[in-house]
């Protein structure tokens, strides 16, 4: 039987799922837009100045879209979590993860102390 409290958690999930699921299809319009600049960008150019500019733009591009994938892959990991029944717990170590950093971070899969440890090595490889 449900009460009063897992309707109101289980329609909160609902909205977060919402939530994320939204987020990802942003991501995936900027993606596209970002393959449709690109694709512009490879009309023959003469000018040597023309050509670094296009070099920079084209490495900027692939920049954003590793970005955008990685977002897109975090987001896809936070629905899977999500839907498995773990979300708002840290991966890494089972802490409840703070009700600020979901807010500003919904697809946050571990605790702020764990992030922190998972960058660190992230980084250092």
């Amino acid at each position: 039987m449900l009460n009063a409290t897992s309707v109101r958690v289980n329609g909160d999930l609902v909205q977060i799922r919402l939530r994320l699921t939204a987020m990802a299809e942003v991501l995936e319009e900027r993606r596209h837009a970002l393959a449709t600049n690109l694709e512009s960008t490879r009309e023959e150019v003469f000018d040597e100045l023309d050509r670094a500019q296009r070099i920079s733009e084209v490495n900027f591009a692939i920049a954003l879209e590793s970005g955008i994938v990685d977002a897109s892959s975090q987001l896809a990991h936070a629905i899977a979590v999500l839907d498995a029944g773990g979300y708002g717990l840290c991966e890494d170590c089972g802490a409840r993860i703070s009700a600020a950093r979901l807010s500003f971070r919904p697809e946050s899969t571990r605790c702020l102390t764990c992030q922190g440890t998972a960058d660190s090595k992230h980084s250092a490889a």
